[in-house]
């Protein structure tokens, strides 16, 4: 089929998009344990569908890699130059030929003579290995194997010798095949033929090779496992559906560890033998694990169990008293295969979430991906009514010199109390010199003080003692109480009424130096405007009642500036703060609010106000310090923390709700430590590294298939399939993913997708679901279900309808439901309620495609009439050019575009453009990308708020997250000659091509070669990773449009600014 070349598309259209990993896919495919990197020292390499992984081996293993699409390397570590180099690399991709259903194959003579390629029916490919050389020239050689299920290469043969498990008319066969002279292969099938004639259960599906065996392997089948060579065979039974993985951990014994892709279970089989003949077959189970798709052994008895349905784990297995027992180690997230996303943005959190429905069966989960920090919680205490916490340091005098021991001031409406660290240990500290009443401010002031400031006292302690050695109160200046207090290491400002005090703190004693009338009162003040605790400062910076900004000097108390806040509410707090060369204003306002402004403390000025929405409470702001970064926590229900770099000043979410106050600390437990008081409870945590997506689980122990956000309830409702028989349940869940209510659906009927949707005749908000009734022997469903359902405080079904097919999809069109049931596309309405007060789902009119419908895009140019009494009818206006399955498509805002997800990993945008025939229009491919694995779901939304309205959320069944961004024409144009630049500094593994990947390698997929791909923003964004130099020249051979229009050639700094830009929105 040609596809058209795009035209020239209108100003305000979208040109292309960008496309970036959010999360690369999580999924491990394959893994095995090999010297690659040391000698001596295996290192573990994982195959996760589009990369490698490799953690931590002249001796040195070589990596063999055979990619889906037929091209082959092999990778070998260059210990000279520490580097991974290719040694041999080959592309057997025909497009002329259909690949192997299952395949590809590859498989290594143990005694590293040849490697074997099977990848097209009837032929496998052989390269030799002549110690560290290869063959430049491959073999091709010929065997009797339309569909191969299974191959390994036996073990102890004197010349390579293949198995393969084949099927023919669905019956399996095991033949052998032994390469002779270096140049072809001989069939032995009379070998084997006598031993396992007739023996082969049907259900076979894999074949190991057992190293400590006469040329012998084993058969898998469901239930069954049969050791076999050329003398014998020997057949067991064994509990285990599907096995995902084979190893044998030790090169000695016959024993062989096997893992089930289904249940998960680990055990070993013990092939008994005598004299060399495999006897007995014994299965020894040690308990289970995550569903496996592949095993490797790396050392001790532990093991790798990868999973591309749940997470991968490390487990450690053991037999203790004849017990054989199972502990998992560590874990690693897998959020495939995503089959939904939804995004949260109105949560308690500050940035959207994104939820995943994940796995499959008991793996199943609901996965949370935010970005912003994590704390990590190590300890925790049960508190109530806690107002603010403050950390402090005193210096005491132990037997071998000063110690410097760290204490917890917290603040109840009562008064104050004290927690002193002992390791990881708090406990209670007296401190007869504190004042009663709760503090507004505590903090340590030079000379080994504390300073204390409640409403009725200042209180200046000696921390050795923490006797109180000197007060100043509000009746010393004719006020009643104190209203707001600020200071340094060495300066305090108190306000009562509408006059401020200036004091300087020394030893022992605290002296006013200055105390003046002002013509308002403050709802709060700051002092520090340094990056560090300064020991001085020269600014005061306060806001007032009538919502001013104001600026003095403090140490003559003199105004210097007045000006009105951005805001019709007050501010509860603010402070400053210096980075980079930047001073900055932070003013936490009553309406959950931020306002940020930049001081130029030269010509006394607020500059740049930005308002950043926290959450729905007043705003309470706290700056810390820590030895590798500062910023201010920011506090309103939600958390974030401005944190300022070289390049920008940024709000990041912290990914914990209700926090009510928080504060630092740094002692030798808890280094660059958080205390912070949420929920009831007091707990000490770690901030981890910022901009890092958080990805927790909620378990589910079913296979999830769709969701729908209900935004009023703040609920969220999963549908899923259950893991024991042919059941659905549907869940709803609260804002925090605790589960409200459940319910379950009749036997053998299967949700296949979920909407929330209210008709014009009726305000009620349903979530819509539709269904499917599997039957025996059907082979395409013959009845489903429309389910109206409601949520409140329960899941109610109010209406259903039984359908004649499966509903495979359900959207909404001019207020009413239009549903892809098996080849039709069908329109509903729901009817006005009878004199009972009852409604039914009424169908009106249905239209055959001769297809089945995966997804519907609708554009209103394909609805041709919508009458009266909503009969619908439909003409077809466009066929859209592509023949691979459709995952998710979604229509763009503008009704002319649209976004197709194919089963072929491609991602492709499309545009309705007139063909001049009315009515039909073309369906025009403007870019695409392919992706490496399937995009299950797209769902309009960001990471990160506000989202641009064309912004899109890809999940592939791999677990691989997406981030779509629309670009106009000159950025495209910038971006993907930026991308041609950047492939000569970030050549590809194994000789690959950059560019070949990101085209469909699909035997039926269109020819994309004139098309131009979407930007790849994982390449685009190496940029930063050049150095100076590079990026000149990168930059120099780069042209972009300027304002006027003439080419310019755009600069570091500006080809910087738009990445930064991209990364920000990812």
């Amino acid at each position: 089929m040609e596809i058209p070349v795009k035209r020239e598309a209108p100003e305000d259209d979208i040109y292309s998009y960008y496309v970036t990993s959010v999360v690369k896919p999580t999924a491990v495919t394959d893994a095995l344990t090999l010297n690659l990197l040391e000698p001596h020292f295996p290192c573990l390499v994982l195959a996760k569908t589009t990369h490698l992984d490799i953690f931590k081996g002249q001796g040195l293993d070589s990596l063999v890699v055979l990619l889906q699409d037929m091209q082959f390397f092999v990778l070998t570590m260059n210990l000279s130059s520490n580097t991974l180099e290719t040694n041999t690399s080959g592309d057997f991709f025909n497009p002329s030929t259909p690949a192997l259903e299952l395949g590809p194959f590859v498989e290594v003579d143990p005694e590293s003579r040849i490697i074997v390629l099977a990848m097209y029916p009837g032929q496998m490919k052989v390269l030799q290995i002549h110690g560290d050389t290869f063959d430049e020239e491959y073999l091709t050689t010929r065997f009797e194997a339309l569909e191969v299920l299974s191959m390994t290469m036996l073990y102890n043969c004197p010349e390579p010798t293949v198995a393969v498990l084949s099927q023919k008319a669905d019956t399996q066969h095991v033949s052998l095949h032994r390469f002779v002279k270096n140049t072809h292969f001989e069939d032995l099938n009379s070998l084997w033929s006598t031993t396992l004639v007739d023996k082969i259960p049907q259900t076979a599906y894999k074949l190991f090779a057992v190293p400590q065996t006469d040329q012998g392997c084993l058969l898998f089948g469901d239930d069954v496992v049969i050791y076999a060579n050329s003398q014998r065979h020997y057949a067991a039974s064994i509990p285990c559906s599907m096995i995902g993985g084979v190893v044998s951990p030790d090169t000695t014994s016959n024993n062989v560890v096997i893992a089930d892709s289904v249940t998960g279970e680990i055990a070993l089989l013990v092939l008994e033998s005598e004299k060399s003949v495999v006897q007995r077959i014994i299965y020894e189970p040690f308990g289970n694990t995550t569903a496996a798709s592949c095993l490797a052994y790396l050392d001790n008895d532990v093991f790798f169990v990868g999973s591309a349905q749940g997470d991968s784990q490390v487990v450690a297995v053991k037999s203790i008293d004849g017990h054989n027992m199972l502990s998992i180690l560590d874990e690693h997230t897998n959020i495939g295969s995503i089959t939904d996303i939804q995004i949260l943005e109105k949560e308690l959190f500050g940035q959207p979430r994104i939820v995943t429905a994940s796995g499959t069966s008991r793996n199943g989960s609901l996965r949370i991906i935010q970005h912003g920090i994590s704390i990590s919680n190590a300890a925790s205490v049960d508190l109530e009514d806690l107002q603010r916490i403050f950390s402090l340091r005193r210096q005491t005098l132990g037997p071998n010199g000063p110690i410097e021991e760290h204490c917890l001031a917290m603040v109840f409406t009562h008064g104050i109390s004290f927690l002193q660290f002992e390791g990881e240990e708090l406990t209670g500290l007296a401190v007869p010199g504190a004042p009663e009443g709760p503090a507004m401010l505590c903090r340590n002031v030079v000379h080994n003080q504390w300073l204390i400031v409640t409403e009725s006292c200042a209180a200046l302690l000696s921390s050795d003692g923490l006797v109180r050695v000197d007060s100043y109160l509000p009746e010393q200046v004719g006020g009643t109480f104190f209203g707001t207090a600020a200071c340094t290491s060495e300066q305090l400002c108190l306000s009562y009424g509408q006059k401020v005090s200036y004091l300087e703190i020394c030893n022992g004693e605290m002296r006013c130096v200055h105390t003046k009338d002002v013509a308002f009162e403050f709802t709060c003040m700051d002092t520090n405007p340094s990056k560090s605790l300064a020991e001085r400062s020269n600014w005061l910076l306060a806001s007032t009642w009538n919502r001013d900004a104001v600026l003095f000097d403090l140490t003559t108390l003199s105004q210097k500036l007045l000006v009105p806040l951005n805001s019709d509410v007050i501010a509860t707090s603010c402070t400053m703060i210096q980075a980079h060369g930047c001073d900055y204003a932070l003013f936490g306002m009553g309406d959950g609010f931020v306002l940020l402004y930049t001081i130029n403390f030269e010509k006394v000025v607020l500059e740049g106000c930005r308002r950043i929405h926290v959450g729905n409470q007043p705003v309470s702001l706290t700056p810390f310090l820590h030895p590798e970064n500062h910023g201010v926590f920011c506090l309103s229900g939600t958390a974030f923390m401005f944190q300022p770099d070289k390049h920008r000043a940024s709000f990041v979410t912290v990914n914990q709700p209700n926090i009510q106050c928080i504060t630092t600390i740094d002692t030798l437990a808890f280094p660059s430590g958080v205390v912070y008081y949420a929920e009831n409870q007091l707990i000490i945590g770690q901030m981890q590294q910022i901009d890092k997506l958080k990805i927790s689980k909620v378990p589910l122990g079913y296979s999830p298939v769709a969701m729908t956000y209900l935004d009023e309830q703040n609920t969220l409702i999963v549908c899923g399939h259950s893991s024991e028989g042919l059941q659905s349940i549907i869940q709803a869940y609260d804002a925090k993913l605790d589960i409200l209510s459940s319910l379950m659906l009749e036997d053998n009927e299967l949700v296949n997708c979920v909407i929330q949707h209210s008709f014009p005749n009726d305000n009620t908000k349903y979530f819509i679901i539709g269904t499917a009734f599997v039957i025996m022997d059907e082979i395409e469903p013959s009845k489903g279900r429309i389910i109206l359902c409601s949520f409140e405080h329960e899941i109610r079904i109010m209406y259903d309808l039984i359908t004649e097919g499966s509903v495979n999809t359900i959207t909404t069109l001019h207020g009413h439901l239009l549903a892809g049931i098996n080849d039709q596309v069908a329109y509903f309405m729901l009817s006005d309620p009878n004199e009972a007060g009852q409604r039914t789902l009424d169908k009106r009119n249905m239209h055959s495609l001769h297809a089945i419908i995966s997804s519907i895009v609708l554009s209103i140019r394909e609805i041709s009439d919508i009458s009266t009494d909503y009969k619908y009818h439909s003409h077809q206006t466009s066929l859209v050019p592509y023949v691979e399955w459709t995952t998710s498509c979604s229509l763009l805002p503008d009704n002319n575009q649209f976004l197709v997800a194919m089963q072929n990993s491609t991602l492709a945008h499309y545009k309705f453009e007139p063909n001049g025939v009315e009515p039909r229009e073309e369906s025009v491919v403007i870019s695409h990308l392919y992706l490496g694995s399937a995009v299950n779901v797209l769902r309009r939304g960001s990471l990160v708020k506000p989202a641009q309205p064309q912004s899109f959320i890809a999940g592939t069944l791999a677990g691989g997250l997406y981030a779509l961004i629309p670009l106009d024409k000159s950025t495209f144009e910038l971006l993907k000659a930026l991308e041609s630049k950047l492939l000569s500094y970030f050549p590809c593994v194994g000789n690959l091509s950059h560019t070949r990947f990101r085209c469909t390698t699909s035997n039926s997929s269109p020819d994309y070669t004139m098309i131009p791909p979407m930007v790849d923003g994982d390449l685009v964004e190496r940029f930063v990773e050049l150095s100076i130099d590079q990026k000149e020249k990168v930059c120099k051979n780069l042209l972009a449009a300027t304002e006027s229009g003439m080419p310019d050639v755009p600069t570091v700094s500006h080809v910087s600014s738009i990445i930064e830009k991209f990364l920000e929105l990812n």
